[in-house]
Order: structure tokens, then sequence, then C-alpha cells
């Protein structure tokens, strides 16, 4: 279940991505592929992603990470359940399954 939320989670971020336009996403993503980042498809190190893209956008990654958990909160079943938290911290949760929600 837990790879289940990490192709989920790889899905909702690339296509939030996606929405802000090509040549950012394009830019972005060699950004995460050249670090590896996602190079182990069961497994994302949500930690890792978010400290590089804080390094590359600064305050923006607060507003992908919204985006995604917006994508997963409406298209998946994750449960907000600690709304005063960051996304990035609701969906470290998720992925490790200890927030509610389904895939």
């Amino acid at each position: 279940m837990e790879s289940d939320r990490n192709a989920t989670f790889k899905h909702a971020f690339d296509k939030e991505l996606e929405s802000l336009g090509s040549s950012i996403h394009q830019t972005i993503m060699w950004h995460i592929n050249r670090r590896g980042l996602f190079s182990d498809p069961r497994n994302v190190d949500i930690h890792s992603l978010y400290s590089n893209l804080e390094e590359i956008l600064g305050p923006l990654a607060d507003m992908i990470m919204d985006m995604t958990w917006a994508y997963l909160l409406k298209n998946h079943g994750a449960i907000d359940e600690e709304k005063s938290k960051k996304s990035f911290e609701k969906i470290s949760k998720w992925l490790d399954g200890t927030a509610g929600g389904t895939i």
C-alpha cells in the first residue's frame, strides 16, 4: 500500500507541476531527476524532495506542496486531519500511512 501512495503522490506532484507550464515543469523535473529523487519507484523521500524544491524555488515550494495536497484531497481520499500543519508535513504523514485516507 505504501508504494501505491508513493506512485499516487508522484502522479499528483507531476500533474500539478505540469499545470504551471511546460518549461517550469521540465526545469523542476530535470533538477529532481538529476538528484535521483524519484529513482526508486517504490519510495519517495519527501524530505529530500521538499528540501530540493526549497533550494530552487524558495517559498514557492510550499505552493507546489499545497497544490499537490489539494489534488490528493480531492482525487485520492486523503483526509486533512491537521489543518494547521504545512502541506509538506501532511503529505509526509500520508505517504507513511499514518494519516487517514485511501488511495
